[in-house]
């Protein structure tokens, strides 16, 4: 009798079906991009937008890929790396006359990266582990409208349009203050469990 499908068998046609593509860091790079891109409003009429979606795509993947031999071994050094990336991204779009991209969107695209990278697990993208319990939430509106009862800081813009990085570090801190005996992810994880329940 043959053999049945192995659990880890199951799970890759899982990562296949959402994902695609057999380069793992590259499909998560890929799919955060599409939790995100209807924010990106007049990019698709610009003569260059496709070629600026690759650049930043390229960014991305060089920076994730030496951040695992990066020396971060607190939360602030992390804070630092997301912020400059977070700047970066946005200005790489600035440089090249789009003016419409946000820190709201820098922090929704590289956030989703790393919850993907655990999404996939060890198993298929190595390096990553250590830095998991300094990670940050995507802030996005379902995740703000669950946090309401928690009384969160009030965001004067839509998570897409939040222009500054301490605005956006704000409401990090206190998400993390807030569930301070958790692992923001693991928080994050819970709750949109929550979400799926309702």
């Amino acid at each position: 009798m043959k053999t049945h499908i192995t659990k880890k068998e199951w799970h890759e046609y899982v990562l296949n079906l959402y994902f695609g593509g057999n380069e793992p860091l590259k499909n998560c790079i890929n799919r955060a991009y599409r939790d995100f891109n209807r924010t990106m409003h007049g990019l698709s009429s610009m003569k260059n937008g496709k070629n600026l979606t690759t650049q930043a795509k390229e960014y991305l993947f060089n920076e994730f890929t030496k951040i695992k031999d990066l020396d971060i071994k607190t939360q602030n050094d992390f804070d630092n790396w997301h912020k400059d990336r977070c700047i970066g991204l946005s200005d790489l779009y600035k440089d090249e006359n789009f003016s419409l991209f946000h820190i709201g969107q820098s922090q929704k695209w590289i956030n989703m990266i790393f919850k993907y990278i655990f999404a996939y697990g060890s198993d298929y993208i190595k390096g990553y582990d250590k830095l998991y319990n300094f990670l940050h939430v995507p802030l996005d509106n379902i995740l703000i409208d669950e946090l309401k009862k928690y009384n969160p800081p009030k965001l004067e813009k839509s998570w897409s349009r939040i222009g500054d990085y301490s605005t956006y570090l704000e409401y990090q801190k206190w998400f993390r203050n807030k569930f301070h005996d958790e692992t923001p992810l693991d928080v994050e994880f819970r709750l949109w469990n929550n979400i799926f329940d309702k």
